[in-house]
């Protein structure tokens, strides 16, 4: 997975050599302010006038394809739903959206991209209404409608967080310490085996974000909005579509004592208003939430060991997984899952 995140990071790309990047390639200039992302040499630009843009070098061993179809898909959803708020490509003085950069021997340093910066507050940072958790919820909807047909040739990559490949990681429960984690994921990789991964290949599938997190989303708390910027298409996936709903799931299940699909509920809501799911979807939607935060939350053990400088930032992203798998196991899958489906029929009586 030589793509996943999981081995070592290569060396980051410096600001003064981005600078000079900019300079020449977009006729850019001002003040580079990193910004702690997971595998990209990311950065905000202040440029004249106050202009502000997020800049984004990829790793060298990323391949070019899989960088531009990043940035060829937010092309298409602007094409595609104007309204959704995604961060707009800008353009190089020739005319592309990415720009590679090499060394002087012709290796590959990086694909430089530059799109525009969003300004709000971090969904991590706000504490929705149960009305405002159903715009999120919508936005997501909203972004997969309108991802429907788009295809690219960079699509198709080994990807940890696509849960296509959520079998092949089984193996990380033995680096758990935990024994009562431990336990809790075997559980849920047996009820992945079960449930979702005879019936996968025939789910309605097509591209999806991949990773909606609490990161990814900039709100607007005091907008009849809510929902200002949906940002990082890094981990944009071809799969099953309820694995882009599992991801925004899984990050807002919740630990003991609040009930651990409270605020999913609403998410879902949302996210059913705007792109209808079928009763079997629903159902194994639960199913691919939960797998997806324990994976998440067994990824973090093995990253941390292999770039134990980026402890602090992996941890954050990860804080509170394992309280709130074990928050919702103990509820029950089948309780979920007719929550998530009351969810469903308010939404239709709505409708």
């Amino acid at each position: 997975f030589a793509e996943s995140g999981l081995p070592r990071r290569s060396a980051l790309m410096g600001a003064e050599e981005v600078s000079q990047a900019l300079r020449e390639h977009y006729h850019l200039d001002g003040e580079l302010a990193p910004i702690a992302t997971e595998k990209d040499s990311t950065f905000r630009l202040t440029g004249a006038g106050g202009s502000l843009f997020l800049v984004k070098v990829s790793p060298p061993e990323e391949p070019i394809p899989v960088v531009r179809c990043q940035t060829d898909v937010i092309d298409w959803v602007e094409a595609a739903a104007p309204e959704i708020p995604v961060q707009s490509v800008q353009r190089t003085v020739t005319g592309t959206n990415h720009q590679p950069l090499h060394a002087a021997d012709g290796s590959l340093l990086g694909v430089l991209r530059v799109f525009r910066f969003i300004p709000g507050t971090m969904l991590a940072d706000a504490d929705p209404t149960p009305a405002q958790f159903r715009q999120i919820g919508a936005a997501l909807g909203r972004l997969d409608v309108a991802l429907r047909g788009f295809t690219h040739p960079g699509i198709e990559r080994p990807l940890v967080w696509n849960l296509n490949e959520f079998m092949h990681f089984e193996a990380l429960i033995a680096r758990e310490p935990d024994s009562q984690n431990a336990a809790l994921a075997r559980h849920i990789f047996d009820l992945f085996r079960t449930r979702l991964e005879p019936v996968r290949a025939s789910l309605r599938s097509q591209v999806i974000h991949g990773d909606l997190s609490i990161f990814n989303a900039v709100v607007a708390p005091d907008t009849e909005e809510f929902v200002a910027g949906i940002l990082d298409f890094g981990d944009v996936q071809y799969g099953p579509v309820i694995f882009d709903p599992a991801v925004l799931l899984a990050n807002h299940l919740l630990p003991a004592p609040r009930p651990p699909w409270e605020a999913a509920q609403h998410l879902a809501a949302g996210y059913l208003q705007a792109h209808p799911l079928s009763e079997e979807e629903i159902s194994l939607l639960v199913v691919a939430t939960l797998a997806r935060l324990v994976l998440r939350a067994l990824v973090t053990n093995v990253r941390v060991e292999l770039v134990p400088e980026r402890e602090a930032y992996l941890r954050e992203h990860s804080r509170g997984d394992w309280e709130a798998l074990h928050n919702a196991w103990a509820y029950g899958v089948e309780t979920a899952e007719g929550d998530l489906l009351r969810a469903r029929t308010v939404q239709q009586r709505e409708d």
